[in-house]
C-alpha cells in the first residue's frame, strides 16, 4: 500500500492513521507464512537468520497488505482463508511513501 505522506519508526498511532475507517482484515492463506530473513550490510546479501514471518492480509477497503509477525509465528491450526481477524498490537511505518505493518498475531473474530 502506498502513503501520502513520510513518517519514521513503527508506531499503533501510524497505524490508526494509515487504517483508519477500515471495515476489517481478512486474512489470505493462499502463499501461507514466508519467512524473512536477516540482510548483511557487509556483504550486501540476505542471511540464513529468519528475523520474522509475513502474511498477506486484504483490509475492506483499503486492499492487500503484507503484516510481519515475530519469528516464532505459528498459524492457528483451524483459520481458514478470508477469516475476518482482529491483528494483536498492529503498528505501521512509512518509508518512502510505502506502508509496512508488524503486528504480534491476530485474533479471529
Amino acid at each position: 500500500m502506498k502513503a501520502n505522506v513520510k513518517k519514521g519508526g513503527y508506531s499503533d498511532k501510524t497505524f490508526k492513521e494509515q487504517f483508519e475507517g477500515m471495515v476489517c482484515a481478512r486474512i489470505i492463506l493462499a502463499q501461507g507464512l514466508r519467512e524473512k530473513h536477516g540482510y548483511d550490510q557487509e556483504t550486501r546479501k540476505a542471511t540464513d537468520e529468519v528475523i520474522a514471518q509475513e502474511l498477506d492480509f486484504y483490509f475492506v477497503p483499503l486492499g492487500i497488505q503484507a503484516v510481519k509477525f515475530p519469528a516464532d509465528f505459528k498459524l492457528p491450526a483451524k483459520v481458514e482463508d478470508m477469516a475476518e481477524v482482529t491483528l494483536t498490537n498492529p503498528t505501521a511505518c512509512v518509508v518512502n511513501g510505502f506502508v509496512y505493518v508488524k503486528a504480534d498475531g491476530f485474533a479471529m473474530k
